[in-house]
């Protein structure tokens, strides 16, 4: 993600929608960004464990905590299951707190 803002960013937030060919809905997740899970941790958590590391506020090593102007925060969204008859994707801001 990145911060198109003017102004340093903390918390920043990303959202997804996984939809089929009539735009229904199939799935969607919003996640804080900074939060990269390894394989080993994809392999060996719980789909619930999966989840509560990916909205961590801070990010892992604290870094969504002051996202320059024009700076890049990576982000990880996980879905445990195929999302079957899926063709479309979209990932858009969900979020993002101003740092003073």
């Amino acid at each position: 993600a990145v911060n198109q803002s003017p102004y340093f960013q903390s918390k920043i937030r990303v959202r997804v929608v996984i939809s089929d060919a009539n735009d229904a809905v199939l799935g969607e997740k919003t996640v804080y960004c900074g939060n990269i899970l390894t394989d080993a941790e994809l392999n060996t958590l719980a789909e619930s464990e999966i989840q509560r590391e990916l909205t961590i506020p801070q990010g892992t090593d604290v870094i969504n905590e002051k996202i320059a102007p024009n700076g890049e925060i990576p982000f990880m969204i996980v879905f445990s299951q195929e999302q079957a008859g899926a063709v479309k994707t979209v990932v858009a801001p969900a979020g993002a707190d101003r740092v003073p």
